[in-house]
């Protein structure tokens, strides 16, 4: 992966993480191969690129960005990563036997234990071994558990010195009809272009609120501490406990739904597409589409209840024309972009007689402005059939020829409309 100097960066927590994961890298290049999609990386990442960005070498900014989310992950659940098995039987699969003799120090000579992987320890050794790892792996437990807590700590704090919100703006919208002004409310989820809202609502980490005195103490106390990860050989946190700061003047907003647990909305947006085929003019929707917004425990969602549920004309400035159900071929021109040009020999047959039946109403009609002589001339024994028939004969080839393309036509029709329907948001679970 190639990178200009200016997208290049350290990543600097190498050290740490490096530590932590006891210099086995191949925990965070599989980690990468297993989420590269949603790191937004085209790949995996090289071996000696992971290795560059946790030795501290400048690597490309994408890099050190996905390091920085593993990083957060195993804050979160340091113990998930450096979690040791429960029998010594299975150490190896670990960590070497010479790391494991290091940080045990059993009453079990070095050579003895080397060969734990081949002769497993039994007797008094594997009894004293036993005890020893217990020991040290109930250690490293508490450890993690404790990181985690005083993380939480130093989360919420940050989120109550500067909170996260969703910001909403209503949109009041009165359109006539034969039963009078049909009032309708766009609760919109973000901030307008020129930055305005209605108001806004704090989202996210719920911060420190409800907490103990002594908790929200202990959290100013930890934003001075370079928490970095547990240390695993040693079984203990890297920094000390720190004494809680007495009484700080701590301010904090609750997260809380302030429109109930679901409710229901409707998003607008412009549609627009140029006509190409057959002379249709260009063609500009306000679309109006139905949505309804849920609380997920820290914030609202939203999911599609059913698209294009009203249009009206619009010349991309100002509505045209009152809210109105869209037809059929517009709902398939939303979902689509796209006109349709041919249509099947099925769909041609099913329509042959109609088309007759108008053909000869037309031929009728332009018959009776005919002078007599032409009109003899044209049509020697009064029979009009013959020339419906020839133009029928005429567009029935033309059917025949255009079938494959009205099928191929179909069928990206449909892909488009399943690719449209499967793209709409949905509630998660």
């Amino acid at each position: 992966m190639m990178a200009h100097k200016e997208n290049s960066a350290i990543f600097l927590r190498g050290d740490d993480v490096r530590q932590f994961l006891r210099g086995r890298n191949k925990i965070a290049e599989a980690w990468v191969a297993r989420n590269y999609e949603r790191l937004g990386l085209d790949g995996p990442i090289h071996a000696s690129t992971v290795s560059k960005a946790l030795n501290g070498y400048t690597v490309a900014q994408i890099v050190v960005d996905a390091m920085d989310k593993l990083y957060d992950e195993i804050r979160c659940d340091p113990w998930k990563w450096c979690k040791p098995p429960q029998d010594i039987d299975d150490l190896c699969e670990y960590a070497s036997a010479r790391w494991w003799h290091e940080t045990l120090d059993p009453p079990v000579s070095k050579s003895r234990f080397d060969r734990i992987k081949q002769q497993p320890l039994t007797g008094s050794d594997r009894e004293v071994v036993q005890t020893r790892f217990d020991a040290w792996r109930d250690k490293l437990k508490a450890a993690c558990d404790q990181y985690v807590k005083d993380a939480e700590l130093v989360r919420a704090f940050e989120a109550d010195d500067d909170p996260e919100y969703q910001y909403w703006k209503r949109r009041e919208d009165g359109s006539l009809s034969e039963f009078g002004t049909i009032p309708g409310r766009e609760w919109k989820l973000g901030k307008e272009a020129d930055g305005s809202t209605s108001f806004k609502r704090r989202v996210g980490n719920a911060g420190l609120l409800g907490r103990s005195q002594e908790e929200i103490g202990m959290a100013w106390a930890l934003t001075d501490v370079d928490m970095t990860l547990p240390i695993v050989d040693e079984a203990r946190l890297s920094y000390s406990q720190p004494e809680p700061v007495p009484n700080p003047p701590h301010f904090s907003t609750p997260v809380e739904p302030w429109n109930g647990q679901e409710f229901d909305s409707y998003e607008t947006s412009i549609f627009r597409i140029e006509g190409k085929v057959h002379g249709d003019p260009e063609i500009k929707l306000d679309v109006r589409n139905e949505v309804r917004y849920y609380w997920v425990g820290d914030r609202y969602d939203v999911y599609d209840v059913k698209p294009h549920t009203m249009v009206a004309e619009t010349d991309g400035f100002r509505r045209l024309s009152d809210w109105r159900e869209p037809t059929d071929a517009e709902c398939e021109l939303i979902e689509t972009r796209m006109y349709r040009e041919y249509e099947t020999l099925d769909e041609f047959m099913a329509t042959a007689d109609a088309w007759k039946q108008r053909l000869l109403g037309s031929i009728f009609e332009n018959a009776g402005m005919m002078g007599r002589v032409t009109l003899k001339e044209k049509y020697p024994d009064g029979n009009y059939m013959p020339e419906v028939e020839a133009r029928f004969e005429h567009r029935l080839k033309l059917a025949h020829e255009r079938d494959a393309m009205a099928r191929d036509e179909q069928e990206e029709i449909a892909r488009r409309r399943m690719k449209f329907w499967k793209g709409l948001r949905r509630k998660r679970v």
